[in-house]
C-alpha cells in the first residue's frame, strides 16, 4: 500500500511504515532509516518520529535510545501468546455484539464475508487477507464497546503481521476457511453467542495449523 491521503498525517505515516513492517518490505530486525522515508515521502522527521512512537505501541517497532527504531523480532512464544490473548478477546466481542449490534453493524458484517466469499471463490489470497481484516474490524465494531475495541485494535498490527506471510498456504483451506467465517456471521445474527463462539473457535484451531506452516517455513521469525 502507498501513502494514502486519507486521515491524519501521523495517521498515514504509521499506515505507510507499518504496511512495509506487516508485507516484510521491513525485516526484523531492521533499521528503521528516518532520512530515508522522509525523502521518499517528502516530509519533515517529525511527523516521522511521532508514526514510530505510534508503531511502538502497536509492537511493530521498538525504540532504542540514541540509535533509532528497529522493526521487532517475532518469535513463536509470541505469536502463540498473542494468538491465545486475542481469541479470549474474540469471544467477549462475540457476546457483546449479540447484546448490543443493530441492523447496520450486521449489514457492515455481510459485506464483508460478501468479498470474503468472491475472494475464497478466485482462491484469491491477497483479496482474502483483505476481506479478513475487514471481517475482524467491523465484527468488532459490532460490539460497541470503546475500550474492548481499543485493546483489540493496539493489537490489531501484530496479528495482521502474522496473518500475512501465512496467506500462500492458503489456497487449500480458503473453502473451509471461509465457511467458519459464514456460519460465525449467521450464528451471530440469530443472536446466539454459543454456537458463534464454537465456529470461532474452529477457526481459530485452523488458524494456528496455518500459523505453524508458516512458522516451518521461517517467515518473519527469529
Amino acid at each position: 500500500m502507498g501513502f494514502t491521503m486519507d486521515g491524519s498525517l501521523t495517521d498515514r505515516v504509521t499506515e505507510f511504515i507499518g504496511n512495509k513492517i506487516i508485507k516484510g518490505e521491513y525485516k526484523p530486525g531492521d533499521k528503521i532509516i528516518e532520512s530515508r522515508i522522509a525523502e521518499e515521502l517528502g516530509l519533515s522527521h517529525s511527523p516521522i518520529r511521532e508514526a514510530l512512537r505510534v508503531l511502538e505501541k502497536n509492537r511493530l517497532v521498538v525504540l532504542v535510545p540514541r540509535k533509532g527504531a528497529y522493526v521487532t523480532e517475532i518469535t513463536e512464544a509470541y505469536a502463540d501468546s498473542l494468538y491465545d490473548i486475542l481469541i479470549e478477546m474474540l469471544v467477549l466481542v462475540i457476546r457483546k455484539s449479540v447484546r448490543n449490534a443493530n441492523a447496520d453493524d450486521f449489514a457492515q458484517v455481510d459485506a464483508a464475508i460478501t468479498e470474503a466469499e468472491q475472494a475464497a471463490r478466485a482462491e484469491d489470497t491477497e483479496a482474502y487477507y483483505n476481506a479478513i481484516i475487514l471481517f475482524c474490524v467491523t465484527s468488532l465494531s459490532s460490539c460497541h464497546d470503546p475500550l474492548l475495541e481499543q485493546i483489540i485494535s493496539s493489537l490489531l498490527p501484530s496479528l495482521k503481521r502474522l496473518l500475512y506471510p501465512s496467506f500462500p498456504y492458503r489456497k487449500n483451506n480458503l473453502s473451509k476457511n471461509f465457511t467458519y467465517m459464514q456460519e460465525g456471521a449467521r450464528h451471530l445474527k440469530n443472536r446466539d453467542a454459543g454456537m458463534a463462539e464454537t465456529c470461532l473457535r474452529e477457526l481459530y484451531n485452523l488458524e494456528k495449523e496455518t500459523l505453524n506452516e508458516s512458522l516451518k517455513a521461517g517467515h518473519f521469525f527469529k
